[in-house]
């Protein structure tokens, strides 16, 4: 009877032991040894680990949007999403028509190119005045600190403007964003956007990328602190984001600015003129423009530095992730 007792003594342990381990673990369709509520608790806690900022991208799908959303904030996640624009500068000297002219033609005018670009992505000339100057209220034509599109009205540049044209013509523009030898000089760059809040901004009141470079500074164009600067040069900048909704981006500077999304003209800042501000809300386009929220676009910006003696350059927006078109 002691040795029956004994075997089934044991018989009874390994039996209530296999049924343990099958509520355990079985029963939840785990493998042996996972845990569920682990699993979650990582969700959550990579959920709540988003980079400040992350909510203006948030379409309200927690799980999956913040993960997306760290990716696009994240560049060793996906290599080519960058926080910095890739830039070609052309430079220019006096002895171009258009560059430190003498009569300036005070902008910013809208209508001096086209609405659309040609098929290689570069800007269209189409009046040598524009059809429209922007005039702020609470800024002259000498106001130094420049004024906002956003309370400005728009004049016609009917005949009393016609003697005082914004460029030479059809026939020099094209020489601002392409290469010509003996007339500009490329220099290949990068703008690095500081992370500000929800923002990313780059903002330079002394905007002089080429001092030491191109042709050089020109004896006599001096800066607002009297040094010697290169001013006369053109900027482009070429980039694809996702359009995520709640995005704006801001710009502030002067000369001439143009800014195309997905190939129409968003932002118009023709001419020669003071600092500038005026902001592209992606929202109040999405229609007009064709956006359409997870959708990728191009956005392709032109500027232009044509006189002394101040060159301002800021950008501001909450687009988290540029991906670089230009070669």
């Amino acid at each position: 009877m002691t040795l029956f007792r004994m075997i089934l003594t044991l018989a009874l342990v390994g039996t209530f032991g296999a049924m343990a381990c099958s509520d355990d673990d079985d029963s939840r369709g785990l493998p042996p040894g996972d845990n569920n509520n682990s699993v979650n608790n990582d969700n959550n806690s990579a959920n709540n680990n988003n980079t400040p900022g992350n909510n203006n991208f948030n379409d309200g799908n927690n799980t999956n949007n913040n993960v997306d959303n760290n990716a696009n904030n994240n560049t060793d996640i996906i290599p080519s999403c960058q926080n910095s624009l890739k830039v070609v500068f052309r430079d220019f000297t006096s002895s171009h028509p258009d560059f430190e002219r003498a009569d300036l033609g005070w902008g910013p005018a809208k209508g001096m190119i086209q609405p659309t670009l040609n098929a290689d992505r570069k800007p269209v000339f189409a009046a040598l005045q524009g059809t429209h100057k922007i005039e702020d209220s609470q800024c002259s034509d000498t106001c130094p600190n420049g004024g906002l599109v956003s309370r400005s009205q728009l004049i016609e540049t009917g005949p009393d403007w016609g003697s005082i044209p914004m460029w030479e013509g059809a026939s020099t523009f094209p020489q601002w964003y392409t290469d010509v030898e003996g007339v500009n000089m490329r220099v290949e760059d990068t703008l690095i956007l500081q992370k500000e809040g929800d923002s990313y901004v780059y903002d330079n009141p002394f905007f002089f990328p080429l001092d030491g470079k191109g042709f050089g500074a020109e004896p006599g164009q001096l800066d607002d602190n009297g040094v010697n600067r290169n001013f006369l040069f053109t900027t482009e900048i070429h980039f694809e984001f996702e359009y995520t909704g709640n995005q704006v981006f801001t710009f502030r500077g002067d000369d001439d600015l143009w800014i195309f999304v997905n190939d129409k003209l968003a932002l118009d800042l023709g001419g020669l003129h003071w600092p500038f501000e005026d902001t592209i809300n992606f929202d109040a386009i999405a229609s007009e423009f064709g956006l359409e929220v997870g959708g990728t676009y191009k956005m392709d910006i032109f500027h232009a530095e044509r006189h002394t003696k101040a060159s301002n350059f800021r950008i501001q927006t909450n687009i988290a992730c540029f991906i670089p078109t230009i070669d």
